[in-house]
């Protein structure tokens, strides 16, 4: 995985992710076009081969409850699999919240419409 920690630790401030300031939330914030890679962690098939929206997000909050990675409200958590696992819809359709110092094991989910960035967090 060097060359994907290698690109979530240098997108951050690019050209090509200064893009993403040109957009805004429906509160009025505007992306500010800067990145900051908060680590990784690996999850084993701790959820299985097949996955559900469920089991992503069981995923992510057992990597934030267990210490493995940082709560952070602002963060991208995304989860990178093998190619021996499958994942339903998800990728596709959705854009999910990010579990908050409330409540960290329940993200929300709702349709995507547009995606900016502000920190990732990656967990394979």
């Amino acid at each position: 995985m060097p060359i994907l920690t290698d690109l979530a630790s240098n997108l951050g401030g690019s050209h090509y992710f200064a893009i993403n300031t040109s957009y805004s939330n429906t509160a009025g914030h505007w992306a500010t076009g800067t990145l900051h890679y908060a680590g990784s962690t690996t999850d084993n098939y701790s959820r299985g081969t097949s996955l559900t929206d469920g089991a992503v997000f069981g995923v992510v909050s057992d990597a934030i409850t267990s210490g493995r990675l940082p709560l952070d409200g602002n963060g991208i958590y995304m989860v990178l699999s093998s190619a021996d696992v499958t994942e339903g819809a998800f990728w596709t359709t959705r854009s999910c919240s990010t579990p908050t110092t409330t409540s960290p094991s329940t993200p929300t989910c709702a349709r995507r419409s547009a995606a900016t960035s502000t920190r990732p967090a990656t967990t394979g």
